[in-house]
């Protein structure tokens, strides 16, 4: 397609493809909206940096509101309920109530571990110096009875290290 087509098929519709990508609308999307391939609005945004341009401020107005609605729900904010009720045929306030979100734990967790992923993240990379060294007992010479016992003397050791744990 040429600039022509840009000019008859995108210039025209700057506006709806603004609330297209605001509203969460995806490149095919828009492409079929536009009567394009998504080839050639990937060529539009890459050739007119006014159409790039559009469509990155239409996608960050969302991000934008969702991040400061989580920032909201991760430290808690006030805000005022108010009930309508119909009075002699007309919607009145009839009560306004202060309430008070409480912080969400999880949207907290949240926020951190994208904000701040090397304090925050669940995995820790630990780094091991040293050697380790592994040793291959053959225990193939051993009776039933002495590998039973072994067994038995395994889970004192191991109930020995859990009731450790616990204190």
């Amino acid at each position: 397609m040429s600039q022509k087509s840009y000019e008859t098929h995108v210039l025209p519709y700057f506006q709806e493809v603004f609330e297209w990508y605001r509203d969460g609308a995806y490149e095919e999307e828009v492409a079929k909206r536009l009567g394009l391939t998504r080839q050639t609005l990937f060529k539009y945004k890459n050739e007119y940096p006014e159409f790039a341009d559009l469509v990155k401020k239409a996608k960050s107005q969302p991000d934008f509101e969702v991040e400061n609605n989580l920032y909201r729900r991760a430290t808690g904010y006030r805000y005022t309920e108010i009930t309508r009720e119909l009075v002699g045929g007309e919607m009145v306030v009839t009560k306004e109530v202060e309430k008070e979100m409480a912080p969400d734990t999880v949207a907290g967790i949240f926020w951190l571990k994208n904000r701040q992923p090397k304090r925050w993240r669940d995995v820790r990379d630990l780094k091991h110096s040293g050697e380790m060294k592994t040793e291959v007992v053959d225990l193939s010479r051993l009776s039933v009875e002495e590998l039973e016992n072994l067994a038995r003397l395994d889970d004192t050791t191991e109930a020995d290290d859990r009731a450790t744990s616990k204190t």
